[in-house]
């Protein structure tokens, strides 16, 4: 069965919704940036097997 939406939305909040997912992706995409310029420091310092650092990078983005 269907229902019927006799009210209106706001569509103010939809605009709103719309801009924190952005914010969110955008974040997400300026972390992995992030992550990926450290590897090469984080590696040396730790003294990590590509593994390690393949192991960082899937934890980190997850």
């Amino acid at each position: 069965m269907h229902q019927i939406v006799t009210q209106q939305i706001d569509s103010s909040r939809r605009w709103w919704v719309l801009a924190i997912v952005v914010a969110a992706q955008f974040m997400f995409g300026v972390d992995a940036f992030i992550v990926n310029v450290a590897i090469p420091t984080i590696a040396v310092e730790l003294e990590a097997s590509p593994a390690q650092i393949e192991a960082v990078i899937a934890i980190y983005l997850t």
